[in-house]
């Protein structure tokens, strides 16, 4: 007989609580904003002057790495 462990894993993972994260977002306007992955605030950090930016990295070092249109 098999035992259902997928629904008690999923309860398992869902019950721990996860640490906040450290989060960048970036507009479309090339402007950088830091965001509150507990609140969802978002605070001004910096206008790169890339407009059509789409995509944002960020290196273990640091560095922003950004893409555009």
């Amino acid at each position: 007989m098999r035992r259902a462990v997928g629904p008690l894993l999923v309860v398992v993972a869902l019950a721990i609580p996860a640490p906040a994260q450290d989060m960048l977002a970036v507009d479309f306007g090339g402007d950088i904003w830091r965001v509150d992955s507990t609140t969802g605030e978002k605070s001004f950090l910096w206008a790169t002057g890339i407009w059509g930016s789409n995509s944002m990295a960020r290196d273990s070092a640091g560095r922003v790495y950004m893409a555009s249109v």
